[in-house]
């Protein structure tokens, strides 16, 4: 046999032929628990991406008069907001003083972008090791019980940051649309008086926002879904199987 024989031949074993022979298993993506996280992380990244990412703003034109009812100027008012609805700025009118906005939803907003964030790097965290070390350290059963337990935490912080920032949501909607401002008690309800009044020109939008409770909701349904995949992972789920199996047997001898 010559040289460059004995050399294709070397190269062709060294080369592996089938995703088997990889140092890592893609084929866990064709698993549940592998399928499943990879939906997650796409999830949680929409998740603080709708929400981290939004900027808006509404407008409207303030018409002030003198005390014979006469309009004397008209000033359009802006006002720009987003992410983390703070609303440290106030609402500058040329017609009458304006009190500070008296909610922030700041702290739900931050807390679902943060539980997103953390979500994402989870999901990646967890396919790595599907992927490339699972397969080396099968002996090491304290990591499905640790996926387990972490799968479990998540999907509580989902759920429980998804219904703060549909709470926070509402809250911008009010402090950002005219007709919530001019009522009575409101920050804007001298636009009511003889004195001056404010027509709305441009409303915010909100589809980012509402898509964005929508994705906090469906992570919670898939991390939710998977608990029971990654339970079956655990020695827990293992020794209670075998168990049953053990017993059944035991009653058909029997």
């Amino acid at each position: 046999m010559s040289a460059e024989a004995q050399t294709e031949q070397k190269t062709s074993r060294s080369r592996p032929n089938s995703l088997a022979d990889l140092p890592f298993r893609l084929e866990v993506f064709m698993e549940p628990k592998g399928f499943i996280r990879a939906i997650e992380f796409v999830l949680a990244i929409c998740m603080f991406a709708t929400t981290a990412g939004y900027n808006s703003m509404f407008s409207f034109l303030n018409n002030c008069k003198n005390e014979t009812g006469h309009e004397t100027y008209s000033v359009k008012v802006n006002y720009t907001f987003g992410y983390p609805f703070s609303f440290t700025a106030p609402i500058v009118v040329p017609c009458f003083e304006v009190g500070p906005i008296e909610e922030s939803p700041s702290g739900a907003a931050k807390f679902f972008v943060a539980v997103g964030v953390l979500g994402m790097l989870y999901a990646i965290a967890a396919l790595v090791w599907y992927v490339v070390l699972e397969a080396r350290y099968l002996k090491y059963e304290i990591v499905s019980i640790v996926d387990f337990i972490a799968t479990c935490v998540f999907t509580l912080l989902f759920f429980i940051a998804s219904c703060a920032w549909a709470a926070g949501v509402t809250t911008v909607k009010f402090w950002t649309t005219l007709d919530d401002l001019t009522k009575d008690g409101s920050i804007l309800e001298e636009c009511n008086t003889a004195l001056t009044d404010c027509i709305s020109e441009k409303t915010a939008s909100y589809s980012s926002l509402n898509i964005s409770i929508l994705f906090g909701f469906l992570n919670v349904l898939v991390w939710a879904g998977n608990v029971w995949f990654v339970w079956k992972e655990t020695p827990w789920f293992r020794s209670r199987a075998e168990s049953q199996t053990g017993a059944n047997l035991g009653d058909n001898k029997v």
